[in-house]
């Protein structure tokens, strides 16, 4: 008997993170149709195989294992479009979503877009089709949520979808927005940061249900809290403004699944390296220009060649993109790749996170070719003073933003070397990243990065509330493997196994769909 599929219902919980009211991105009012035009034509990889549909028009859900199984009603779900047309706060909440999805989907080759490139290319037609993807529906249907949730949550999935053959079956992903909420932040758009987290933390760990992970939990809780600032996509990220992929390395894990890893095996490989990891293959810069790049994997390293004729000094700056995943990493290093100097990253903080970006300012070096490697690294100072634990370098990836500058000792101006043009960075946007203070009811994990800019403009965020503890695992229903997994925003309330019906069910079990080969 084929396995059967494993239908995931997730209610995430998500706190924003508080910046001093002038680092809060003010959108732009020009209400041109060229605003709508770019916010609906967004692209993190253009030309990739596989996509990723942030659906913000809505769409008719027909024929599929929702209908089919689950008894949803075939009609038409709407996005976040008003009924009015599109607003200028609704297009700037689109592409902060947009910003944040398409940074944890960065290390891979993955476009996340915005514009809809047709069933073709996101449905698996055959085993040898290599062109599909995924729809993400943001929607504000309560009849939908009311449906496939017995209480508010966050968003639905199927697992192992994404490569699987007849995957339009199992589409969309649901990522369910509250019309209230939306309603509070186009009239206020200081609120659009916060719920932008909020959308973008539940897309991203739908999808990756739907590349077949599991949750991130520990040895009390199914879903891992946290702690400090961070915290795993997969757990529950309640409070925590750094939030990344992980392999389980943190301390009670009872799942040590490579995340980076699972992805690339279920239908998102790995994009290609970008720059070079050594001097000898590094991308030359001009002294000021700006160059951009994707750190993929822990083990990658993005370098930039530098080259002055005078004795000087040499300075670096890396940020990565708003509401990003990169703790960036700075060395400076000699032609032959021995280290000159180590850049410091400053990074800090509780319930937010301080200083992700990096700077390296050189002592006095001789002219010459000078190399500057950029890495995604981890926390290394051992315990914070509150005996919180520090976290891995595997999850701290993403793209980033460089610009490196030299100057003469004497006063004269440096030369400059060839310049290799470099590509747009996934998951970056001119809206900005600003994160709006936190409100009480966002309570899903937070996508914030509140330390690109200084490591002195944000404020931290209190401390999240105590979780609820981890409920036993799920019994297995009589004559079948099919168990359904939920997480709520209340502790309160009945186990999810408790009946089929408590599920968005009514009444059946969905019927068993067969894992893709591979």
């Amino acid at each position: 008997m084929s396995p059967l599929r494993l239908l995931v219902v997730v209610a995430l919980v998500a706190a924003g993170c508080a910046l001093p009211s002038a680092a809060v991105a003010t959108p732009t009012r020009t209400g041109a149709a060229g605003e709508v035009a770019d916010a609906l034509a967004l692209s993190s990889l253009p030309g990739a195989d596989r996509t990723v549909l942030l659906d913000v028009d809505g769409h008719d859900v027909d024929g599929t294992a929702w209908n089919t199984a689950h008894g949803l009603p075939r009609a038409f779900y709407p996005g976040l479009r008003p009924g009015t047309g599109w607003d200028d706060a609704t297009l700037d909440l689109v592409r902060l979503v947009w910003e944040r999805v398409a940074d944890d989907l960065a290390p891979f080759a993955v476009d996340v877009t915005t514009t809809d490139p047709g069933a073709a290319a996101l449905e698996r037609s055959a085993p040898e089709d290599e062109a599909y993807g995924m729809r993400v529906l943001l929607t504000t249907s309560t009849a939908a949520a009311g449906h496939l949730c017995d209480e508010p949550c966050g968003g639905v999935a199927f697992t192992d979808a994404f490569d699987r053959v007849g995957s339009a079956e199992q589409s969309p992903t649901w990522v369910f927005v509250d019309p209230d909420e939306l309603a509070a932040a186009r009239a206020d758009p200081a609120l659009l940061p916060a719920l932008a987290d909020t959308l973008a933390a539940a897309a991203s760990h739908e999808l990756g249900h739907t590349f077949g992970l599991g949750h991130d939990g520990d040895d009390e809780f199914e879903y891992h809290q946290g702690s400090g600032y961070w915290a795993p996509i997969m757990g529950r990220g309640e409070g925590r403004s750094l939030v990344q992929w992980s392999n389980g390395d943190y301390p009670g894990a009872v799942r040590r699944e490579d995340d980076v890893a699972v992805i690339a095996a279920n239908g998102a490989p790995l994009r290609a390296d970008d720059h070079g990891d050594t001097p000898d293959t590094a991308t030359p810069v001009a002294p000021g220009a700006v160059t951009r790049g994707v750190v993929t994997t822990r083990a990658d390293r993005d370098v930039l060649l530098v080259e002055t004729p005078c004795t000087g000094t040499i300075d670096a700056a890396v940020t990565p993109v708003p509401g990003g995943n990169l703790d960036v990493g700075l060395r400076l290093l000699r032609a032959d790749g021995t280290v000159q100097e180590v850049g410091g990253t400053g990074t800090h903080g509780a319930g937010a996170v301080l200083g992700l970006d990096a700077r390296l300012v050189s002592g006095v070096v001789p002219a010459g070719r000078w190399a500057v490697e950029i890495d995604g690294v981890a926390v290394t100072n051992g315990a914070t003073a509150d005996g919180r634990p520090t976290w891995s370098d595997y999850g701290s990836l993403g793209a980033w933003t460089a610009r490196v500058t030299t100057s003469c000792a004497d006063g004269s101006p440096p030369g400059l070397a060839d310049v290799r043009a470099a590509p747009p960075p996934p998951g970056c946007s001119s809206s900005g990243g600003a994160r709006a203070p936190p409100q009480e009811r966002h309570r899903r994990p937070s996508r914030c990065g509140c330390g690109t800019a200084s490591t002195s403009s944000a404020v931290p965020r209190p401390s999240p509330s105590a979780p609820a503890r981890r409920r036993a695992r799920h019994p297995r229903r009589a004559g079948g493997t099919r168990w359904v997994a939920c997480d709520r925003r209340r502790p309160t309330g009945s186990r999810c196994a408790a009946s089929w019906a408590r599920h968005g069910v009514r009444g059946r079990a969905p019927a068993p769909a067969p894992r893709p080969r591979r």
